[in-house]
């Protein structure tokens, strides 16, 4: 009987070289099988870049060998192995993106096999294996909580309610103060959501040239979140110890 597991997954992910190859060893390893000699497949594997393209590479270490950088950065991987004797019955399909702007899931396998214990085995292994590149990321979790693209409508929604009721009371000029500080705040939060996502971005391929730059990004970023927070305690410890001595 033929079984189909598909599992699709929205979290932000950081993907070295060592656990593309770690997970391509797993998946090799499934489609092998325990047989002497091993099971024979085929294999097939596609990269999509950050200017819109997508090609085919020979193997996997041809996609290692990416410079990754510029309009070369990756932003998605797909590997297939098929089984040479019956490709639709045995199949693992594996996809990794970054899917900012996107309603596609990020990470995304789909395993098919006329035996139930190896696809809830290759299922279990490969969930293993995923769970370890997961990372939080504030864009990620956003994209669970608000449906893609009502980001907008969600901040009118928020300003109607705070704002239109005070309008109503007549109070216009007060009114017009808490509009404009209500715009400030809302543009705050833009201003450090942009800063988190540039300084810890939520989907990386991390070699080639894009390691680098992932790794200045999130030092920069730490220091610089760092000393604000630093800024911010310091702040609250002097109004505190100013407002102790005044009284």
């Amino acid at each position: 009987m033929r079984t189909e597991l598909p599992r699709p997954f929205s979290s932000a992910f950081v993907l070295g070289k060592t656990d593309l190859e770690g997970v391509h060893d797993l998946l090799v390893r499934q489609m092998e099988g325990n047989r002497t000699p091993p099971n024979q497949y085929t294999a097939t594997y596609e990269v999509r870049f950050r200017y819109g393209a997508i090609q085919e590479r020979t193997t996997l270490q041809d996609i290692l060998n990416e410079p990754n950088g510029g309009e070369l950065t990756i932003v998605g991987i797909k590997i297939r192995l098929e089984d040479k004797n019956t490709p639709k019955d045995r199949n693992i399909t594996l996809q990794f993106s970054d899917v900012r702007g996107l309603p596609n899931p990020s990470i995304y396998y789909n395993i098919v096999g006329t035996d139930p214990a190896w696809v809830n085995d290759t299922d279990t292994k490969l969930a293993t294996r995923i769970r370890g590149l997961k990372i939080f990321s504030f864009s990620s979790l956003a994209k669970r909580l608000i449906p893609e693209g009502n980001s907008g409508f969600i901040l009118l929604l928020l300003l109607f309610f705070t704002v239109i009721p005070l309008l109503a009371s007549g109070f216009v000029y007060s009114s017009l103060a808490i509009l404009v500080v209500t715009l400030l705040i809302l543009l705050v939060i833009w201003c450090v959501y942009q800063a988190i996502v540039y300084f810890f971005p939520p989907y990386n391929f991390c070699w080639g040239a894009y390691a680098t730059s992932f790794n200045r990004r999130r030092t920069i970023g730490l220091w610089i979140f760092s000393a604000v927070f630093v800024a911010i305690v310091i702040g609250i410890l002097v109004n505190f110890i100013s407002a102790k001595i005044l009284h």
